[in-house]
């Protein structure tokens, strides 16, 4: 967790722009997919040279003595950079000759969650386990043998199934890992 308040503006610049940093990813992925690598590299190029030209303009404008200022225009940068990259990468998209002869397939929702779904618990799962991991780091000798007990007693009621290792048994036994890690 971020104990100092001058990062909360950064923060709130940078969370507008995820959602474009998802699509120009995608459009990347694209690229890359269909052997036009010079196309994701030309967006990572532009999308560099304006975040060095958006920060230095800003600092140069309104300098950088004060941190929560400086940070802020850091992240506006991104921003700026990122927008502009997610256009360029439209713009190429909709002018590629390649995908004006791709095969329309339809695709059903269960096929693509079948292999999205775990993908994304896998994530899921080395997130918690971080996190876990981050707050171990704060508890005593006592609560970490308490947690390792108790972690072990519903492994033993719900992690095994004809005398099986299930998802949840795994998940358990990662946990058990990283207890005695502690």
């Amino acid at each position: 967790m971020i104990q100092d308040e001058r990062a909360l503006d950064s923060l709130k610049i940078l969370a507008f722009a995820m959602p474009f940093v998802g699509v120009a990813s995608c459009f990347n992925g694209y690229f890359y997919g269909i052997r036009k690598v010079i196309k994701s590299v030309s967006s990572d190029i532009i999308e560099n040279l304006t975040m060095m030209g958006v920060i230095s303009s800003l600092l140069i404008i309104y300098g950088h003595n004060d941190i929560r200022l400086t940070t802020s225009i850091l992240s506006f940068g991104i921003l700026i950079s990122i927008l502009v990259s997610t256009i360029y990468s439209v713009i190429l998209y909709i002018f590629d000759s390649s995908n004006k002869n791709i095969p329309t397939s339809k695709v059903s929702f269960l096929s693509v969650a079948s292999v999205s779904f775990p993908i994304g618990c896998s994530s899921y799962i080395q997130m918690g386990l971080k996190t876990l991991e981050d707050i171990l780091g704060d508890l005593s000798d006592e609560d970490l043998i308490v947690l390792d007990e108790k972690v072990a007693d519903y492994l033993q009621e719900n992690g095994i199934k004809n005398d099986e290792v299930n998802e949840i048994g795994n998940i358990c036994e990662d946990i058990l890992d990283l207890l005695s890690e502690v």
